[in-house]
């Protein structure tokens, strides 16, 4: 238990170095299209704005790498204590990867916090989680030639039984 609390420590305090050091920073067209689509859909529900993170990119960049070796499948990570949205499909922008993944909205019921019987709505509910405040994306095409973005997001969402917002 200390140690995996020293270790969300670690990665808490690195991301906050960084978020300093790039401030001034350009973003690219895939990190704006990433950081507007999301925030938008969290402007829908009144969860806070989500900055960009490059720790988060890079750790998803490495896991992007493992995914393209294994043959492009949607396997989620074990995720060292980052939530994480994986999506695949031809021309894939990040504006198009993350409606995807806000699409599942449909299935998703408030009232109750279910989603619709034989449907997921995990990576809704990981866009919208008000208490994740960076995320951190990165986007590569597979053999097949399909695009694949994975977005890494901290804290993490998705506690069972928890409401998203």
């Amino acid at each position: 238990m200390a140690s995996s609390f020293r270790t969300i420590f670690f990665f808490a305090s690195l991301i906050l170095v960084v978020e300093i050091c790039q401030a001034a920073r350009t973003f690219t067209d895939f990190e704006k299209e990433i950081l507007l689509s999301h925030n938008s859909a969290r402007a829908d529900v009144g969860v806070p704005a989500l900055v960009w993170n490059n720790i988060l990119a890079k750790y998803a960049r490495i896991y992007s790498g493992d995914i393209k070796r294994k043959g492009c499948d949607l396997n989620y990570s074990n995720r060292y204590g980052f939530g994480e949205s994986l999506y695949k499909g031809t021309n894939v922008t990040g504006k198009a990867a993350v409606e995807a993944w806000v699409f599942q909205k449909i299935w998703y019921h408030r009232d109750n916090n279910t989603c619709t019987s034989g449907h997921d709505c995990s990576d809704y509910k990981q866009v919208v989680w008000k208490n994740s405040i960076r995320v951190g994306c990165y986007r590569f095409r597979c053999h097949d030639g399909d695009n694949f973005v994975t977005c890494e997001y901290y804290p993490p969402g998705n506690y069972k039984g928890a409401r998203p917002y």
